[in-house]
């Protein structure tokens, strides 16, 4: 019996919350809260206290929740490594962040959160706070990470305790002189005027020999480069909310109370929630009739996932457990089963939704374990079962022909392209030794001169600028230089500038007296962070994290503030 439970545990799993997250219970009542069974024990303790499952799934929230806001409103994903997105150190980090708050006697009223959610969830149409705008961040954002408002209100809290202690640990970084903060404001705002000459590769493209022999050895040197990673094909049946509108239409019509409802949720939202394509409010009757396409939606969708777990469950029981019983079950139920073309871990299956656990399932999956448990997308349930898995190989030349002799082409145009640049910057610098200007040289030459808008230190974008310069490319390189004076030959990815400094533009005494005040309050607050940030890194190696929170390599850890 225990094997069988132990075997199926993740149906069972999938069914019993699923049935929840989707009930009409949560769409009529948005501020519902649900107790998933985490279960009592502790995975670890911070400075000597434990901290329970609750504790630790609410803080990963937490994190999660962070990520959101310092990303301009995009939830981790796979990808988020690269911006450095680390989950179980983010978790770490807010678990941290509550036992100082805690420590240091920090409690925050549950108004000044509401206050602070007011600012942060402000309407962006006129700057004020709209409670449409809440529960539209509840229900479309929150709801389905599975984030409680609750703990929602908890991540507020510390973001405004996190305030106080940087306002009391930060307060040595505050203690700038005045004269130091006018010095790093002039730097920081003088402005330049620059030209400079781009030789772009693709016009050189035409000057590239291609021969046979050339394109294997380039093949041959780069071939890691051209390696095919492992990929997978996975069979799938899609259980498409569309197809279950009519059940869900008779289950509303079931629904003794459903005007009612309705009403309620036209009213919980305001008259001007929903608007039309132009952005115009639709009128009462129009905006409850599209409250209940989404009852009837959610209703479908809820179906589907029924459907889908169901199905999943008869799945598992038939034994011996092989891939191609999906193909004779589907069959049986007159469900239409899909192959996908083999995709990789970056790629992922273009005949399914662009949905990362469809991508993670599918990779686990194998001979052994040939089903996953239904997995939901926007409009569909999905059960995928294993088909082939593909290792990762190196291809032949010819597989990759066209692509090499591309990839060629491009190379060795960018190298023309530096190599222009630097025989124009040697003849440049000879002509202007002998007098002449840098215009008189570009004309005679043939080369187009780009006026590049001033800028300072300060400058964080410039659209202005071609597409081929960014604005923290030609920082330094400015700033590097005398008026009059040229630059190196600067390679960028298109191929290679130079560029003149033209003029330096000190900041005014006006501008000076105008925003000192200001930005010597921005900078106290910024050295304020650097300051609290190395409490919070002698804190953390205090806090004596031990359990199966505690890092695995402490080499670099505690130092970037919660």
């Amino acid at each position: 019996m225990f094997a069988t439970i132990r075997r199926h545990q993740t149906w069972l799993w999938a069914l019993i919350i699923g049935v929840v997250i989707v009930s009409f219970v949560i769409f009529f009542s948005p501020n519902a809260q649900y107790d998933f069974g985490l279960g009592g024990g502790n995975v670890g303790t911070v400075f000597g206290k434990p901290v329970s499952v609750e504790q630790f799934q609410s803080a990963r929230d937490e994190a999660e929740l962070n990520y959101f806001f310092n990303s301009g409103g995009v939830w981790p994903s796979a990808d988020s490594a690269q911006y450095g997105w680390d989950r179980d150190q983010m978790t770490l980090q807010r678990l941290l962040l509550g036992r100082l708050l805690e420590k240091n006697d920090v409690e925050v009223d549950s108004s000044i959160a509401a206050n602070w959610v007011a600012r942060v969830l402000r309407n962006p149409q006129d700057d004020s706070f709209d409670p449409r705008y809440y529960q539209a961040f509840i229900q479309r954002q929150l709801q389905p990470k599975g984030i409680t408002e609750k703990v929602f209100e908890n991540y507020a809290k510390k973001q405004i305790g996190a305030q106080h202690l940087v306002s009391v640990f930060g307060l040595s970084g505050r203690l700038i002189p005045p004269r130091e903060a006018e010095a790093i404001y002039r730097r920081e705002n003088e402005e330049v005027e620059s030209k400079c000459v781009f030789f772009g590769a693709t016009n050189y493209q035409d000057e590239v020999v291609v021969t046979p022999d050339a394109l294997e050895q380039y093949y041959s040197n780069r071939l890691s480069v051209y390696r095919i990673p492992e990929r997978v094909q996975v069979k799938y049946v899609a259980f498409a909310a569309t197809n279950y509108l009519d059940e869900a239409s008779n289950r509303l019509a079931e629904v003794t109370n459903l005007n009612q409802k309705i009403d309620a949720v036209y009213t919980q939202r305001g008259e001007d929630y929903y608007t039309d394509s132009d952005g115009n409010v639709l009128p009462e009757e129009e905006a409850k009739e599209k409250v209940k396409e989404e009852m009837l939606s959610s209703s479908a969708m809820e179906i589907a996932f029924r459907k889908a777990n169901e199905f999943g469950v008869e799945l598992f029981n038939i034994e011996p457990m092989e891939a191609e019983n999906l193909n004779m079950l589907a069959q049986s139920n007159n469900l239409t089963v899909g192959i996908t073309e083999p995709f990789s871990r970056s790629d992922g299956p273009k005949e399914l939704e662009d949905n990362q656990k469809i991508i993670d399932q599918a990779f686990r999956l194998s001979e052994l374990e040939p089903f996953a448990a239904p997995i939901r997308g926007n409009e569909a349930m999905y059960l995928l079962a294993f088909h082939k898995k593909l290792p990762a190989r190196f291809p032949e030349f010819d597989e990759v022909r066209a692509e090499v002799q591309e990839d060629y082409i491009n190379d060795q145009s960018l190298r023309i392209a530096r190599k222009m640049a630097q025989t124009f910057r040697d003849s440049l610098t000879n002509a202007l030794a002998q007098g002449k200007t840098f215009e008189e040289v570009c004309e005679e030459q043939g080369e187009e001169i780009i006026d590049i808008p001033t800028f300072s230190r300060s400058t964080r974008s410039l659209p202005e600028l071609p597409d081929f310069l960014s604005v923290y490319s030609i920082k330094p390189i400015a700033f590097d230089l005398e008026p009059g004076e040229i630059s190196r030959v600067n390679p960028t990815r298109e191929g290679a500038f130079i560029m003149k400094l033209v003029a330096r533009n000190p900041v005014s005494e006006e501008q000076l007296k105008e925003k000192l005040p200001a930005f010597m309050e921005s900078l106290r607050q910024e050295w304020a962070y650097q300051a609290f940030n190395q409490w919070i890194a002698q804190q953390y190696n205090m806090a004596n994290i031990s359990g199966s929170i505690a890092p695995k390599d402490t080499s670099g850890a505690g130092r970037a503030a919660p």
